[in-house]
């Protein structure tokens, strides 16, 4: 893994992390919605990205 490929993931969890505490702090429940919408991207993403091979 290239050090671009390291920082643009730590940018992105970075980023995923400031969303979801800041809607927690609107409210408790939609920080777990956002968290969850969050997770199920990275997953779906992950899953396509894998399935193309790449």
């Amino acid at each position: 893994m290239r050090l671009i490929d390291k920082l643009t993931l730590s940018v992105g969890l970075v980023g995923a992390a400031s969303v979801t505490v800041g809607a927690a702090l609107l409210h408790p429940a939609a920080g777990w919605i956002v968290g969850g919408t969050f997770a199920l991207t990275w997953s779906y993403l992950t899953a396509r990205g894998v399935a193309k091979g790449g």
